[in-house]
């Protein structure tokens, strides 16, 4: 995703832990290679990207179940 301030988060799905708690690996992609930068839980309501980017992501529902809707947010931050 591109954030506001022009870099580029990146996330894949890595698993359930033995809970049942769904889990991401988060990416820095802005330099073109996927940059691991950490692994995080999911949870609907709240940014997967845990902050570590001036743009968020937001999902509704279970990031699997189909009517999930990830919103974008833009924390207010100076760019520049």
């Amino acid at each position: 995703m591109q954030c506001a301030d022009g870099k580029v988060a990146a996330y894949a799905y890595a698993g359930d832990d033995n809970d049942g708690r769904r889990q991401l690996q988060i990416y820095d992609a802005s330099t073109g290679d996927d940059v691991p930068i950490a692994f995080v839980y999911v949870t609907p309501g709240v940014d997967m990207l845990q902050g570590l980017f001036v743009t968020g992501i937001i999902p509704t529902h279970d990031i699997f179940d189909p009517l999930c809707r990830f919103l974008r947010v833009d924390y207010n931050v100076l760019i520049g």
